[in-house]
């Protein structure tokens, strides 16, 4: 696949179209990415179809950009059928929360900035009143009272495993169920 080189054109949010079955509400996050851009300046382009100017990516930028009264904005501009762009419009949206955070690392960041008395509120995480570091959401969450298992397998491999099971079923606080269908 041969990449092409990304052209960024200077234009009035005014001239750009939301898409208007955008499913993400991002009306909570207008003001922070505002400040964001006013701190570090619009450093992410909009992207938009050419055909028409709607946008793709970048409806909470082009809402601040509008709040804020700027009189252009970084757009790329992309040849995309509007069936691929409703598409890209949910992938963009989405496929970055696969990813997960390393919450040792991003406390290491975040008390290192701190340390710098760098204002670490435009980071979008919840700064503690207390400026201790963030904690990983695996500390709120309460232990269950048990894990439950399913294995299925065709009825030749429980001779296979049997002795497998066995182990696992004489540990202690293991409760064992079978059933077949």
């Amino acid at each position: 696949m041969k990449i092409k080189p990304l052209e960024i054109a200077y234009t009035p949010p005014s001239k750009l179209v939301p898409f208007i079955g955008n499913p993400r509400d991002n009306e909570n996050a207008i003001d922070p990415v505002k400040k964001s851009i006013e701190h570090f300046g619009f450093i992410n382009p909009i992207i938009a179809r050419r055909a028409d100017n709607m946008i793709i990516a970048g409806h909470t930028r082009w809402k601040a950009a509008l709040k804020d009264n700027l009189k252009e904005v970084p757009v790329i501009f992309v040849d995309l059928s509007e069936n691929d762009s409703k598409l890209y419009n949910l992938a963009d949206n989405k496929i970055g929360e696969f990813a997960e955070w390393d919450i040792p690392g991003l406390d290491t960041i975040s008390d290192d900035l701190r340390k710098l008395d760098i204002d670490v509120s435009l980071d979008g995480f919840e700064e503690k009143k207390n400026k201790e570091p963030i904690k990983s959401k695996q500390e709120e969450i309460k232990p269950y009272k048990k894990t439950h298992i399913l294995l299925s397998f065709p009825p030749e491999k429980i001779i296979e495993l049997q002795p497998i099971l066995e182990k696992i079923i004489n540990m202690e606080d293991i409760e064992y169920e079978q059933s077949s269908n």
